[in-house]
């Protein structure tokens, strides 16, 4: 199994998930960059801030919590790279 084969099973596994929410009411505030991999956080106005993931696939995931705070949706974010990378 390569990487790529594994890094799909362990996020299928997960509570990630593959996001088609449109953005409607959402404005995107940060975005941040790892190697192969985009990590962004949206603000809706009526449920606070949501942190999703571009992976190597191209695949965009989101835990589906919303946060307090932009800084805590990033810090999830950052934290599945590291675990996923």
């Amino acid at each position: 199994m390569d990487s790529r084969s594994h890094l799909s099973a362990e996020v299928a596994k997960s509570t990630w998930h593959c996001g088609e929410s449109p953005m409607e009411e959402d404005s995107v505030v940060q975005i941040s960059a790892m190697t192969g991999w985009l990590i962004g956080v949206s603000h809706n106005k009526n449920r606070g801030y949501q942190c999703w993931i571009v992976n190597p696939d191209l695949d965009v995931l989101s835990d589906g919590t919303f946060y307090s705070t932009s800084s805590a949706a990033m810090s999830a974010g950052r934290a599945f790279v590291e675990r996923y990378r």
